[in-house]
C-alpha cells in the first residue's frame, strides 16, 4: 500500500472522536490485513459509556476491554465508510494504553509519529493483529 493510502487512512481515523493518535500499518507479511494501532485517551473519551461498564480508570484495563474495542471499532468503520475505499479501512484495531509522546521518543518535536519506534514498542500487539 502506498504512502498516500496510509496518509489518507490515518487522516480518516483521526476523525474518530475517541482517538488522539493513530498509526495505520500495512506490512508485507499480511497484505489482506490492514491493522491500526490507536492511542486513545479513554478515561475522558465520550465514545462509550465507560462508567456503565463498571470499569475503573485503569487505561490498560479499558484498552483490553472487548466492549470498548468493539465500540471504537464501530466508530472507526463508520468514519472510514464515508472517507475511504473498502480496502483502506482497518480490518483490526488495537488500543494501546501508554501515550505516544516526545518524552518517550514515539513522537518528533513537531508531533509527528515515529513509525519505527512505535512498531518496535508494540510488536506483540501487532503480532496479534496480524494473526
Amino acid at each position: 500500500m502506498g504512502r498516500r493510502a496510509q496518509g489518507a487512512r490515518q487522516g480518516a481515523l483521526l476523525c474518530t472522536p475517541s482517538l488522539s493518535l493513530c498509526l495505520s500499518l500495512s506490512l508485507s507479511r499480511a497484505r489482506h490485513a490492514t491493522p491500526a494501532l490507536l492511542c486513545s485517551p479513554l478515561p475522558c473519551s465520550p465514545c462509550c459509556t465507560i462508567k456503565s461498564l463498571g470499569l475503573g480508570d485503569d487505561v490498560a484495563q479499558l484498552c483490553a476491554e472487548p466492549k470498548i474495542v468493539d465500540e471504537i471499532n464501530k466508530q472507526v468503520k463508520a468514519v472510514c465508510k464515508s472517507k475511504l475505499v473498502g480496502f483502506e479501512t482497518p480490518k483490526k484495531i488495537g488500543l494501546v494504553a501508554d501515550p505516544w509522546s516526545v518524552e518517550n521518543d514515539l513522537l518528533t518535536a513537531a508531533m509527528k509519529l515515529k513509525r519505527i519506534p512505535i512498531v518496535a514498542r508494540h510488536k506483540d500487539e501487532l503480532d496479534v493483529l496480524y494473526s
